[in-house]
C-alpha cells in the first residue's frame, strides 16, 4: 500500500506539473547552449576567412617586393653586362690575355 502511495504522491498532478517546468527549462538551456556555439561557430569561420585575407594580401606584397628586386637585379646585370660589352669593345679579351701574360712573366724575371 505504501508503494502505491508513493507512485501516486510521484504522478501526482503538482509533480507532473514541475517535470514539465524542469523539462522546458532544460530544452530552453540546450538551446540556449546550441545558439552559442552556434555564435562561436560563426565567429571562428569569420576570423578564419579573415586570416585567410591577411595571408592572401601579405603573399601578395611579398610576390610584389620580389618582383621588384628581381627588376632591380635584371637592370643592374643588363648594366653590368653592357658595361663588359663596353670594355670588350676598347680592349678585346686578345689584348688583355697578352697584357696578362708579360705582367707574369715580368714578375717571374723578378
Amino acid at each position: 500500500m505504501r508503494r502505491f502511495l508513493d507512485l501516486k504522491l510521484l504522478f501526482s498532478q503538482d509533480n507532473a506539473l514541475l517535470l514539465l517546468k524542469l523539462r522546458k527549462m532544460k530544452e530552453k538551456e540546450a538551446s540556449d547552449v546550441k545558439n552559442q556555439l552556434l555564435t562561436v561557430l560563426s565567429m571562428v569561420k569569420q576570423n578564419t576567412v579573415e586570416y585567410e585575407m591577411l595571408l592572401t594580401n601579405y603573399f601578395k606584397v611579398n610576390d610584389i617586393e620580389w618582383a621588384s628586386r628581381n627588376v632591380a637585379i635584371m637592370t643592374a646585370l643588363k648594366k653590368g653586362t653592357d658595361a663588359l660589352n663596353a670594355i670588350n669593345k676598347e680592349m678585346p679579351v686578345e689584348e688583355i690575355e697578352k697584357i696578362l701574360e708579360n705582367s707574369a712573366e715580368s714578375i717571374e724575371v723578378l
